[in-house]
């Protein structure tokens, strides 16, 4: 059975049912795709980054609630020793060549690029075949490592028996 991960922005768009001005059409569409998920059995593994990021957006009194729905729902990946090893790997390959510098250079901040090659680290250390981001950090962490994907534009279906 496959097992795919999901980046915060996929968490939030798709479970939170919230976006930025011009992402509303990704709320619809993220969900459309999880559900699709879960029709084919697909595993989805969250790293605890991206819980951690979540929880960040939500009152501390729903935070047990929160993590009970995503304990029951999805795997939630530790960043533990072999991501460790992944994200030291990973960030000494992205300062040789000079991707963290260009990320930095365009205004994202260190913080989130730690958090972002955390995210890699960890799906790469627990097995997923992809991860599911439309973050660019997240792309340039993973180039070479896991694929990446952003949410597909999955068809309608349509009902045959509609008159």
């Amino acid at each position: 059975m496959d097992l795919v991960c999901l980046d915060t922005d996929v968490v939030i768009w798709g479970i939170k049912g919230e976006a930025t001005p011009g992402q509303e059409d990704m709320v619809p569409r993220t969900k459309a795709f999880l559900k699709n998920l879960d029709d084919k059995g697909t595993r989805v593994l969250i790293p605890a980054v991206v819980v951690a990021e979540l929880l960040i957006r939500v009152q501390v009194g729903l935070h047990n609630e929160v993590l009970s729905f995503f304990q029951r729902r999805f795997i939630i990946g530790d960043f533990d020793l072999p991501a460790s090893s992944h994200f030291a790997r990973i960030w000494q390959s992205r300062l040789d060549d000079q991707s963290i510098a260009s990320l930095k250079s365009s205004g994202v901040s260190r913080t989130k690029l730690r958090a972002d090659c955390m995210i890699v680290a960890t799906a790469i250390a627990h097995g997923a075949s992809c991860i599911y981001s439309h973050d660019r950090g997240v792309h340039r962490f993973a180039e070479g490592h896991i694929l990446v994907a952003q949410i597909p534009e999955l068809p309608e279906q349509l009902d045959l028996f509609v008159n």
